[in-house]
C-alpha cells in the first residue's frame, strides 16, 4: 500500500487494525486475517483488504496492520457493526487471547467517522483532536439549525411544533452527515492536522469569529 497516493482525490476510507503478536504465532495470526478479508469482501462498498508488516515491533514480537478499504464511511460502518465481524473478533480472541494485542489507530468513535481522511495508510496516524472535531461540528450545526428553524415551519405551517422540531433535527443530521461536515473537514484538514501552537490557536479563533459573525447577522435580520 503506497503512502504517496493522492489523498485529496481519493474517494475511499480505510479502517486499520493494528496487531502485535508473539513472534512464534505471527505467521498464524497473519493468516487468520484472511477470514476477515473473506468476510468483509462480501459487504457493500468494500474495495480492498491488505495485511502489511510494520517496522520496529516490540521485543520478541512482530507487528502487522490489517487495512480494510471502503468507498464511503457509511459502508464501512455497516461492516464495523455487522454480526459477521463480531463473530470473527470473538473467535480470534478465544484462539489467541493475550498472545495478540489489537488496537484501532483510526477507530471511528464519536465524530471521528466524519473526520477520517480518505486514504489513511499510516496505522500510527494521530487522530484529529476531539475539541477540533467539536468546533467544526458546531460551525456546521449552529447556522444550519438556525436556517432550518426559520424556513421549515414555513413549509409545514400546520404541523405540530414537535413535528417541526423532528423535521429540523432530521434534516440537520442528514445534511451534516452526508455533505456539510465532510466538506468542512476536507477544507479545514490542514488546521485539524496542525500540531504547532499558533496555527491551531489562529485557526480556532477564525472559526469562532465566523460563528460570531453569523450570530450577529442573524440577530439583526428582521424575523
Amino acid at each position: 500500500m503506497s503512502t504517496d497516493e493522492p489523498h485529496q482525490r481519493a474517494a475511499y476510507v480505510d479502517f486499520i487494525v493494528h496487531l502485535i503478536v508473539l513472534t512464534e504465532r505471527a505467521e498464524e495470526v497473519a493468516l487468520s486475517q484472511r477470514e476477515f478479508e473473506l468476510a468483509v469482501s462480501r459487504f457493500p462498498g468494500h474495495t480492498m483488504s491488505q495485511v502489511k508488516e510494520l517496522d520496529d515491533p516490540p521485543e520478541r514480537c512482530r507487528s502487522f496492520a490489517a487495512v480494510h478499504r471502503f468507498d464511503t464511511v457509511q459502508h464501512l460502518i455497516g461492516w464495523l457493526e455487522s454480526e459477521d465481524r463480531q463473530r470473527l473478533i470473538q473467535k480470534f480472541k478465544s484462539r489467541y487471547g493475550d498472545e495478540a494485542k489489537i488496537s484501532y489507530p483510526n477507530e471511528l468513535a464519536g465524530f471521528s467517522a466524519w473526520f477520517s481522511p480518505p486514504g489513511v495508510s499510516d496505522p500510527m496516524r494521530k487522530p484529529v483532536a476531539i475539541w477540533k472535531q467539536s468546533l467544526v461540528v458546531l460551525l456546521a450545526l449552529y447556522p444550519l439549525v438556525l436556517l432550518l428553524g426559520e424556513y421549515v415551519p414555513r413549509c409545514i405551517p400546520r404541523a405540530h411544533p414537535l413535528t417541526v422540531k423532528l423535521a429540523v433535527a432530521t434534516l440537520a443530521v442528514a445534511i451534516m452527515g452526508f455533505f456539510l461536515v465532510p466538506q468542512l473537514a476536507r477544507l479545514l484538514r490542514p488546521w485539524m492536522e496542525a500540531t504547532r501552537f499558533w496555527p491551531q490557536v489562529l485557526g480556532a479563533a477564525a472559526l469562532i469569529g465566523a460563528l460570531t459573525a453569523f450570530w450577529a447577522i442573524m440577530h439583526y435580520i428582521p424575523s
